[in-house]
């Protein structure tokens, strides 16, 4: 099954509808090699599923955008939109923090000291 990710212009609110070719995913997210990928992709290039995802999509009023072919848009409205997955976070990130605390933790810890 063919990945077609949806985006839209925070300017103007154009709508894309990008393809992103499994030769172009399969080695971004360790599923495969590219070229098993790229297999794939003529397949269902092939049996015409890829003709009919972009159809549907050009008669909803999005623009077809083939990420294997472009990564960065320039929208009518002059914004630049860059689809480039290995440039967006797949996860929430987390700042790098010290070493993880373990151990017991009291129920009641006793009140400090005072000297």
């Amino acid at each position: 099954m063919a990945l077609v990710l949806s985006f839209h212009c925070g300017r103007c609110g154009q709508e894309y509808a990008v393809y992103y070719p499994k030769a172009v995913v399969y080695p971004l997210y360790g599923q495969g090699t590219r070229e098993q990928g790229a297999k794939e992709d003529e397949a269902e290039a092939r049996s015409g599923a890829i003709g009919a995802l972009r159809a549907r999509a050009e008669s909803q009023g999005k623009v077809w955008v083939n990420a294997g072919e472009v990564q960065r848009v320039t929208c009518a409205c002059g914004k630049e939109l860059n689809l480039d997955l290995s440039l967006h976070p797949r996860i929430p990130q987390r700042k790098p923090s010290g070493p993880r605390q373990v151990g017991l933790i009291p129920l009641h810890p006793s009140p400090p000291k005072k000297e």
